[in-house]
């Protein structure tokens, strides 16, 4: 169980925390700091040891972060004497945020999680001596539990979520692209079954029970051109429902498995998207880390996010992704996608529409990337366009036009006013 509202999230700890909980266990005094490093080894591992032994609605240490960065931790745990109640305890250990009302906030949003998840009747909170501070019954939350609103609940796949995963994924890439059939919800099934899936890192979001976007990881490699190969991750599909779109959850899909895949140990990911949307995720190009595709082309929909930041530096290699991205039919896809509900395509927007607003020069250089719809330029950054294409700030602004025109979001100043959106939504969700 993971819970994102606003800027707080509130995740499973795992092993990798193991040195933070014993930092702060050693300025709060509960642990004596070892005098030797074999001692403090020791220490540290049997505080991992303790980490894995947790389970999912039984026992559960659980991180509290503000922003990415790690301000506490609350616990909760069956009552052995009452096993229809859940005894749980936070503690905000950085001093810094001690004042911000977050030990309050993630005790609200556990007690929700704990009534409508796990079943239980009642939660018991108690200070960090034991001493009880309150007691909340299922029947005080509206029996199924009165939900604090504008949070997001992160878990991992199971199999019954199979259909609906993928049912959500061709919807959300089919309204990307209502002219034609998608195909990424045969991706989906068939990453499932490939050695190269990284399940650990496949998290879906719910709102109200309600499974509204995923995203899902493969491995991936980088050939360096000196030889060898180096190991990296990629990410497809990232879906979100149409209607829960511009409300941050894909970011905080991303930003939650990109910190996950760093506690695991990955040097990074590298991925193929909308370079105006990614880049305010933290992507760069990848022709930054000198990786390529397998051509040897370059282009800025190639992007690469380093895990830490100096893990791909000079890499000299081509991206790889698994086969199965390359194995797709029309004809699977098709019949995938038979116990879906039918969808009606839209007419395509056929590039025609903006030449015929651009002057002869720039229309000419537009035509040399040989661009069939409109929607083929959300693959290109506005920068592309502007340095490598050689089209003018005021082309720029033509086609800008053009797209909004059409329901279309492109360029920098549109992936601004997104994060802007994005922001405000969460801004709004975190003081509801």
């Amino acid at each position: 169980m993971n819970i994102v509202q606003g800027e707080m999230t509130i995740r499973n700890i795992d092993a990798s925390d193991a040195r933070q909980l014993a930092e702060w266990w050693y300025e709060a005094g509960d642990y004596k700091r070892p005098v030797n490093q074999d001692d403090a080894d020791a220490q540290l591992e049997n505080i991992a040891r303790t980490i894995k032994s947790d389970s999912e609605g039984e026992r559960r240490r659980m991180m509290i972060e503000v922003c990415g960065r790690p301000v506490g931790y609350l616990t909760y745990a069956r009552d052995s004497s009452d096993p229809s109640q859940a005894v749980a305890n936070a503690r905000i250990c950085e001093s810094s945020a001690q004042s911000g009302g977050y030990e309050e906030q993630c005790l609200n949003l556990l007690e929700d999680a704990l009534f409508r998840s796990f079943g239980f009747d009642k939660v018991t909170i108690v200070d960090g001596s034991g001493a009880q501070v309150r007691v909340a019954s299922r029947e005080q939350w509206g029996g199924a539990g009165t939900k604090p609103s504008g949070y997001l609940e992160l878990r991992q796949e199971k199999p019954e979520d199979y259909h609906a995963v993928e049912q959500l994924t061709r919807d959300a890439y089919q309204a990307d692209n209502p002219y034609s059939p998608v195909n990424e919800h045969l991706l989906v099934r068939k990453l499932r079954d490939s050695p190269a899936y990284v399940p650990e890192l496949h998290y879906l979001a719910e709102s109200d029970g309600h499974i509204i976007g995923h995203i899902m990881y493969s491995r991936a490699r980088i050939v360096r051109r000196s030889g060898g190969e180096t190991a990296a991750l990629t990410f497809s599909p990232l879906a979100v429902l149409p209607g829960a779109q511009g409300k941050g959850v894909g970011t905080t899909l991303m930003n939650f498995t990109l910190g996950k895949a760093a506690r695991l140990g990955h040097r990074g990911v590298v991925i193929l998207g909308q370079p105006d949307y990614f880049t305010r995720a933290g992507f760069h190009r990848a022709a930054k880390y000198d990786i390529k595709m397998p051509d040897g082309s370059s282009f800025d929909a190639l992007m690469a996010y380093p895990l830490p930041d100096f893990a791909l530096s000079n890499m000299d290699g081509e991206f790889y992704h698994d086969a199965v991205f390359d194995s797709l039919t029309a004809m699977e896809a098709a019949e995938a996608a038979k116990d879906f509900p039918k969808v009606k395509f839209s007419e395509p927007l056929p590039i025609l529409i903006l030449l015929e607003r651009l002057a002869p020069a720039q229309r000419k250089k537009l035509e040399q990337l040989n661009l069939r719809d409109l929607r083929d330029l959300t693959r290109i950054s506005e920068r592309e366009l502007a340095e490598s294409a050689k089209i003018s700030r005021q082309a720029v602004e033509t086609i800008r036009k053009v797209m909004r025109e059409h329901g279309l979001g492109w360029g920098e100043s549109y992936a601004i006013k997104e994060a802007e959106k994005e922001a405000a939504a969460k801004k709004r969700a975190a003081s509801a």
